[in-house]
């Protein structure tokens, strides 16, 4: 799969959420949501990865996010 089929099917998979994200009605419902967003994200690395190996991705994704962020 190249860079454009990939990106294709990233927004293909992300448009659910994003229509659920949408159907938020206030800022509780959007951390309730992104709560177990995370949750799931974590659940999938270490389910995917093993433990160790999703929490050290999950680490690394945290301080891309920091140094993005800063």
């Amino acid at each position: 799969m190249n860079q454009e089929e990939l990106n294709l099917r990233r927004e293909e998979l992300f448009a659910p959420i994003h229509q659920q994200i949408l159907m938020t009605d206030d800022e509780n419902e959007v951390l309730l949501l992104a709560t177990n967003m995370f949750t799931t994200s974590m659940h999938i690395f270490c389910q995917q990865y093993g433990l160790a190996a999703g929490m050290d991705l999950m680490q690394v994704l945290l301080k891309q996010y920091r140094e993005y962020n800063t």
